[in-house]
């Protein structure tokens, strides 16, 4: 994996002109999310981000259209940021995202074969892609795919018909079609973790992971999208659906069929009663329904 890039590079292959310092690049990422590496390239569809962007350090390079570049003057000389004007920011984006995917080592392919530990039951009809780390004494179901890009720990078991390590959802629409765009993250699973039947769980988007860590618990029919976290001992019910970048926090409930909306934080030892709509964060040691 390289893992860098000059944003000359990008540009010449793309046939786009940029303003400021020809800066190296490690990552991709939306300007309201958390980034694991420094240097990202970054875009604003309009002027309500300018204090996001103003505040994430880890941006070095936006893209941004004319109509928007008077108001963040200021800021990209004060961040020392450098620019690419475009018409559709965000349309620019995700392709210079999908030219590193395809015609570059930037992103991790997760082109080795797969680890299994010692002690590991796995089911015959199971499919394990390449590019898969396995820890000791996991058990795999019938029917399941671990997908490249996963990592499980330790005593772990999955149950029957999942699907680990899927691509998550991400769609933009041009003005000619509808773009779903390739994720290129991992899916993080701890020690003793419990995975029921039919779930999936999604890699992450750009970088970093989704990550279900030590001892939670999972029961059957749940989605995971990319970037979730679900904390230590914590518990999903059947029929659970979180959104993406949603965070369940270390021995909190979640009760059958609840969703969680994209980005919401549910607290510490907290409970959610059945069949909920969770739209707002909740604190840690409540206790929410409806």
């Amino acid at each position: 994996m390289k893992r860098k890039i000059k944003l000359s590079e990008i540009c010449n292959n793309l046939n786009l002109n940029f303003f400021g310092d020809d800066k190296e690049i490690y990552g991709l990422n939306l300007c309201n999310r958390l980034s694991e590496y420094d240097n990202i390239i970054s875009f604003m569809n309009n002027i309500s981000f300018k204090e996001t962007i103003e505040k994430n350090n880890k941006i070095s390079v936006v893209i941004l259209n004319k109509e928007n570049l008077d108001d963040m003057k200021e800021i990209i000389k004060k961040n020392n940021l450098s620019y690419i004007l475009h018409n559709e920011p965000e349309e620019l984006f995700y392709d210079i995202h999908q030219f590193l995917y395809n015609e570059t080592d930037f992103y991790d392919k997760f082109d080795f074969d797969a680890k299994i530990g010692k002690g590991c039951q796995i089911a015959k009809n199971a499919i394990i892609e390449r590019g898969v780390i396995i820890g000791d004494n996991v058990s795999i179901g019938y029917n399941s795919i671990i997908m490249k890009g996963t990592i499980i720990g330790n005593n772990t078991r999955i149950g029957c018909n999942n699907t680990i390590g899927a691509q998550g959802f991400q769609a933009i629409k041009t003005k000619y079609l509808i773009k779903t765009i390739v994720h290129t993250g991992k899916l993080v699973i701890g020690d003793n973790v419990y995975i029921g039947d039919n779930n999936t769980m999604c890699i992450s988007l750009f970088d970093s992971y989704t990550h279900i860590q030590n001892n939670a618990i999972i029961d059957n029919l749940v989605h995971v999208a990319h970037n979730c976290i679900i904390g230590e001992s914590a518990t999903l019910t059947a029929g659970v659906i979180l959104c993406g970048s949603s965070i369940i926090e270390k021995k909190a409930f979640i009760g059958v069929n609840s969703s969680i909306k994209n980005r919401k934080i549910v607290g510490e030892n907290s409970i959610i009663g059945m069949g909920s709509v969770v739209t707002n964060n909740i604190n840690k040691n409540a206790v929410a329904f409806g």
